[in-house]
């Protein structure tokens, strides 16, 4: 055990020990850009950018789960929320292929450990030591669960937790798509067939009523479009669809407002890839299952 090492395993004993920080390399494309990276910290400690081991770390609000061990050998699939400040992070999807090569390098360490550099006059603990690190984990971006202007989010998983091949040049990790949903790859441009969750509407789906107008009145069941005015499909913008669970639907704007409109998703599964394409081919290619569904 190096002596940085050890530092860490007794700090890890003390009665009080000091606080932990958190820091996070995010690589957009590791087959097109392996070196490529941008390094972000939770700023709940401080509220600019932190240098460990020489590398800056810029504050951007940040919230984790699920990164625990677990006792009955089962890999975790943690999940990772980031502000999506300035739009930085669907910046990131739209000019990297929504990372579906990304990785996440996730780097913890005391704070009495980090860099002199962030302390007028140095290190008040005296104990700057860059190789004192609790740990280093990496994890392959598996697919992105949520968007929205406040922030993504991530579903992780490890590179022990793949299917160790390629189709058509895409990751296949776990059961789960990386396409973007309705975007490129996907395809998908028919009507609403359930919720992000996989769960059903409450309502049954009726007709198409094109663009969302503050002006028009929707009944029930009825469906409209916003279009994403930083995403774009075949240059045209990304469109996102809603259906109505209420009559007499005025004035109320789609987003965001689950009392008036339920938002079509999609689980990211072979499931829900089914009931939207049947078993006719998908876009991407594939040849047909023994279940009559096209695998690609």
């Amino acid at each position: 055990m190096g002596q940085g090492q050890t530092k860490i395993a007794r700090s890890l004993l003390d009665l009080q020990p000091s606080t932990i920080m958190e820091f996070f390399k995010i690589y957009p494309d590791t087959v097109n850009k392996p070196s490529t990276y941008i390094s972000i910290h939770g700023g709940s400690n401080f509220e600019k950018s932190i240098i460990w081991q020489s590398i800056a770390y810029k504050p951007v609000p940040i919230e984790v789960e699920g990164f625990e061990v677990n006792g009955n050998g089962q890999l975790a699939r943690p999940k990772i929320r980031i502000a999506n400040v300035d739009y930085l992070i669907t910046s990131l999807l739209q000019n990297n292929q929504d990372l579906i090569y990304g990785k996440i390098v996730r780097k913890r360490t005391f704070l009495k450990y980090l860099d002199d550099v962030n302390f007028d006059g140095g290190n008040p603990f005296a104990e700057a030591d860059s190789s004192a690190e609790i740990s280093e984990e990496e994890y392959i971006i598996s697919q992105k669960t949520s968007e929205n202007k406040l922030y993504v989010e991530f579903e992780l998983t490890s590179p022990l937790d793949l299917d160790n091949y390629e189709i058509n040049n895409r990751v296949i990790l776990g059961k789960y798509c990386s396409w973007l949903y309705r975007g490129e790859g996907c395809q998908y441009n028919g009507g609403p067939k359930e919720q992000e969750d996989a769960s059903s509407f409450t309502v049954s789906v009726g007709a198409n009523r094109g663009l969302w107008s503050s002006n028009q009145t929707y009944s029930i069941g009825q469906y409209v479009y916003l279009e994403h005015n930083r995403m774009t499909v075949n240059d045209q913008k990304l469109k996102v669809y809603y259906v109505s669970v209420v009559n007499n639907n005025k004035n109320q704007q789609p987003e965001n407002n689950p009392s008036y409109w339920q938002k079509d998703g999609c689980a990211k599964s072979i499931t829900a890839c089914k009931k939207r394409f049947g078993n006719a081919t998908l876009p991407f290619g594939g040849f047909p299952g023994t279940d009559g569904f096209n695998y690609g």
